[in-house]
């Protein structure tokens, strides 16, 4: 039905065209007028959604566009924070380091130990950059993080304070008590050979002595958590809770020289 009246108003249309002026032309516009009203009605509402769908895909264009913008700009906050707090870090250590005499060199840490099966760390500095085995690798603030044990052209490995077979001359801040510190399996160090009757105390904050010649004296280490006194033999130990655990940030310090 809606074919042919289409095909009507066609024809009513093309005669009113052809016909000269008049009132057959008249009275065909008068006929056809009114069935075009909903053609023209439809065609405008089509034009309206197609015009409405256009500005929807527009600010949706614009709203994308901005989200990216804003995601960008958010990264480079970041970026720029984390160097403030990098410059930062550098200039107290290095404020640090005069005060102690140290010559550091500052590094990055690429990557730890995947399984935790051993303590150790992989940084950005190596052989050409004048690194080599055994030298002690700090924190900001001072903290102990371990040693150089194996060196390469742009990098080198370090072993963490943390590992099993790590020894270090000890002694608390407060009373002075020595001993010597390793590591354990899990997040603590034991202190060992601590007299027995030595004045010790949970809480005491645990520094590097300096007499083994591998760390200089005064380098923090941690702080008592427990201690174990056994009713035989004449020392005692502690449980020690590292400093170094609460920090994540990548960047170290090695100790490439200390002045006499």
């Amino acid at each position: 039905m809606f074919v042919w009246a289409f095909v009507l108003v066609a024809c009513f249309s093309l005669a009113g065209f052809f016909l000269p002026r008049g009132s057959f032309s008249g009275t065909v516009a008068d006929i056809v007028s009114p069935l075009l009203r909903p053609f023209t009605a439809a065609g405008s509402s089509v034009a309206g959604s197609v015009d409405f769908v256009a500005r929807l895909w527009s600010a949706a264009r614009e709203n994308a566009v901005l989200r990216d913008e804003t995601a960008q700009l958010r990264a480079e906050l970041a970026d720029t924070t984390e160097l403030a707090r990098e410059n930062e870090l550098l200039r107290r250590q290095l404020g640090i380091a005069e005060r102690g005499a140290f010559t550091l060199l500052g590094a990055r840490i690429v990557s730890y130990d995947p399984l935790h099966l051993v303590h150790a760390a992989l940084i950005d500095k190596g052989t050409r950059d004048g690194v080599a085995d055994g030298m002690p690798v700090i924190l900001p603030g001072n903290i102990v993080f371990g040693s150089v044990t194996e060196t390469f052209d742009r990098t080198a490995r370090i072993a963490l304070v943390s590992e099993k077979n790590s020894k270090i001359s000890v002694l608390s801040r407060e009373t002075g008590t020595t001993g010597v510190l390793s590591g354990l399996s899990g997040t603590m160090f034991l202190m060992d050979l601590v007299e027995k009757n030595a004045p010790f105390a949970v809480g005491d904050l645990i520094v590097t002595s300096g007499i083994d010649g591998k760390y200089p004296r005064g380098l923090i280490v941690g702080t008592v958590h427990e201690i174990i006194t056994p009713e035989e033999g004449i020392f005692q130990q502690a449980r020690v809770e590292p400093a170094f655990s609460r920090l994540v940030h990548p960047l170290v310090f090695i100790i490439a020289g200390q002045q006499q």
